[in-house]
């Protein structure tokens, strides 16, 4: 699987740094990787596909060293 992000801010916009990444619940390997990475557990979002809820991490990176 290969994923491209392309993210460039307005110019002269000031924007919030945080990232915001989701994945099925079930996803563990996933999970533990971007808690690794000191994204932080935001909660948990049901009904966008039956049975298959999904975890929302963020990531405040005026916070960090990025």
């Amino acid at each position: 699987m290969k994923c491209m992000i392309n993210i460039r801010p307005a110019e002269n916009v000031d924007i919030e740094k945080i990232i915001a990444f989701d994945t099925i619940i079930k996803n563990d390997p996933m999970k533990k990787l971007i808690t690794k990475f000191g994204f932080i557990d935001s909660g948990t979002i049901y009904n966008l596909d039956d049975n298959n809820p999904e975890k929302v991490y963020y990531l405040n990176i005026s916070r960090t060293n990025y």
